[in-house]
């Protein structure tokens, strides 16, 4: 049996996660089917790393929740989307997520 559509959602398929996932209209909040989710500020600091979510680091977020708080393209400084966090997040070149105990993981 087809799941209910909620208003104010768009329903998609990922061909590359393999799962359905909603966009809310007016938060920009994406929910994936298996529990990923991603806030706007999220897709932000993606989009300004120019890297995709890879499926290990989004099977991370499915597994333990988390939030992208930052990246570092190599060789410049870490940016971050809380100025708060400042040298909390790893200067890997990579994604950096943290979960909800303060655990930060690498991508």
């Amino acid at each position: 049996m087809p799941k209910e559509k909620k208003p104010g959602w768009k329903y998609f398929y990922s061909e590359y996660f393999k799962e359905e996932f909603a966009i809310h209209e007016a938060s920009g909040w994406v929910y994936f089917e298996k529990g990923a989710r991603y806030s706007p500020e999220e897709f932000i600091l993606l989009e300004k790393s120019g890297k995709q979510m890879d499926i290990e680091s989004h099977r991370l977020k499915t597994i333990i929740g988390g939030e992208i708080v930052g990246y570092e393209q190599k060789g410049t400084n870490s940016i971050t989307a809380d100025p708060n966090l400042g040298d909390k997040v790893p200067k890997a070149g990579k994604i950096s997520i943290v979960d909800a105990d303060g655990d930060y993981f690498i991508f």
